[in-house]
């Protein structure tokens, strides 16, 4: 994770976002090892998962934005414990396009204006 410090603004900071459904805690607990070791990662459990992303269980920010807010989310759902181990990785390489197995379980792709 990156910590804002000295007269660093969080508008400035390139941040990867990565959000949990409500009801994953499995999902949560795994991808927090994975997001405290990634340069700008900012894990988020949600409260609810936005209406035009029903039944996703995850978020991703597929490349670092600076600011406050992700500018693109790829959502993923019906995930098995080998798709959230591949997301692990995904995360962790910092790359932006999903592998194969997790692009497959793309169920929405919002962004923001």
């Amino acid at each position: 994770m990156t910590a804002v410090t000295g007269t660093a603004r969080l508008a400035d900071v390139p941040l990867r976002w990565v959000l949990v459904a409500p009801d994953e805690h499995g999902v949560l607990h795994r991808l927090g090892r994975v997001v405290r070791g990634t340069p700008g990662g900012v894990l988020v459990h949600l409260r609810s998962v936005p209406p035009t992303a029903a039944g996703a269980q995850l978020g991703v920010s597929p490349r670092t934005c600076p600011g406050g807010c992700p500018g693109e989310l790829l959502w993923f759902g019906g995930l098995s414990a080998s798709d959230v181990a591949v997301a692990e990785a995904w995360i962790a390489s910092g790359t932006p396009e999903p592998p194969e197995p997790l692009a497959s379980r793309v169920v929405a792709v919002t962004r923001t204006a």
